[in-house]
Parts: structure tokens; sequence; C-alpha cells
């Protein structure tokens, strides 16, 4: 037998999206204009997505801040500006990571046992940390404690 495949709608495709894991009203937003589908419609679905409980940008926050800290091990900066990417706003950002326990030199000492066996470039250590959102002034403090 050959079934038709219907198109779905972009409420039916934002409900899919946000079953397959979390999404900010901007993430799910950019992916439905990625499928064409008008404005309004797009504006619709995630509006009701909010009002359903299937975007929750606080809960979403807090969730991708405790990631980034114990399994990505990426450092403030890097946390802000990408929560900032995905359309969250500054003040909320900077509560979320302020509110996180998380100690910054624990985490590059661990990523430096982990990582680095050869302590001798330490331009290489210093860029590696930089570029995961770590501040060259806490890298140098917590490197130099040892």
């Amino acid at each position: 037998m050959n079934r038709v495949k219907r198109k779905l709608s972009a409420r039916e495709t934002a409900a899919k999206l946000c079953s397959l894991g979390r999404h900010t009203k901007k993430t799910l937003r950019d992916k439905l204009y990625a499928k064409k589908f008008p404005s309004s419609e797009i504006e619709a679905a995630v509006i009701a997505m909010e009002e359903i409980g299937y975007i929750d940008e606080s809960e979403y926050v807090r969730a991708y801040v405790s990631d980034s800290y114990r399994i990505k091990k990426h450092g403030r900066v890097r946390i802000l500006s990408e929560l900032k990417m995905r359309g969250i706003s500054e003040e909320m950002a900077d509560k979320a990571v302020s509110s996180f326990d998380a100690d910054e030199c624990a985490i590059i000492k661990e990523v430096l046992e982990k990582r680095f066996e050869d302590m001798e470039d330490k331009e290489k250590i210093y860029r590696y940390f930089v570029t995961r959102g770590f501040s060259l002034s806490d890298v140098r403090s917590c490197m130099n404690e040892d």
C-alpha cells in the first residue's frame, strides 16, 4: 500500500523538535525558519510550545550551565557567549552562571592533569583554556598555585 506522507504543520514540527531535545525560543524559531514555515505560523508555534511547557528557558539555562561546567569543562566567558547566541538574555545568563557553584580553578587543574603531560608549552595551554572560556588571568593563577 502506498502511503502519502502529509507535511507537518509548524506547530507539529515544533512539538516534534521539542520532544527530541531542549530548545530556547530562538533555537526553535531558527529551526522552523530553516524548514521554510511562514513567520506567522512560526510565532504561533513558539508561543504554543511555551504555553504548554515544552519551552522553559529558565530550566534550559540551568541545565546548560550545569552541563557546560560539569561535562564540557567550559569557562564562564564561553558559557555566557553561547547562551547569548541561543537567545538568552544577558541578565538571565549571568544570574544562572553566578548562582552555579563552579570552581573554575578546580576545572582548570582537572583538565591540565588529564590533557597536558608536557607543561612546557605554556602558550598552547593558555590558548586551549581561553578558547574554552576561561580568563587568561584565572588560568595563570591556577597554574602557578601548583
